[in-house]
C-alpha cells in the first residue's frame, strides 16, 4: 500500500500556512530544552536568559531612526516591555 506524500503531510501544510497568514507562532516540531541535548541547566538557562531581556531597550544603529517603538506583545498574551 503506497501512501500519497501530501496526503500524507496535508495537515501540517495547512496549520504553516495558517500561522503564516496569522504571524503567531507554530512549530510542527516543538523544540523542548532537554537536558540531555543542551545541559542540565538549559531550561534554567533559557527562562533567565528571556527575563534579563524583558523590558529593555534595544539600541539599533540605523540611518534615519527617531523614535522607537514600545508596543512589542508576546503571542501568549502578555506584555514584554521592549523597545526599539
Amino acid at each position: 500500500m503506497t501512501t500519497d506524500f501530501f496526503t500524507a503531510h496535508q495537515s501540517t501544510l495547512v496549520n504553516a500556512c495558517a500561522a503564516i497568514r496569522s504571524r503567531g507562532y507554530w512549530s510542527a516540531y516543538p523544540e523542548i530544552p532537554s537536558g540531555k541535548i543542551y545541559g542540565e541547566t538549559a531550561r534554567k538557562d533559557g527562562q533567565a536568559a528571556f527575563e534579563a531581556r524583558l523590558n529593555t531597550a534595544f539600541s539599533l544603529d540605523m540611518p534615519g531612526v527617531t523614535g522607537a517603538a514600545v508596543a512589542e506583545r508576546s503571542p501568549y498574551g502578555f506584555d514584554l516591555g521592549i523597545s526599539y
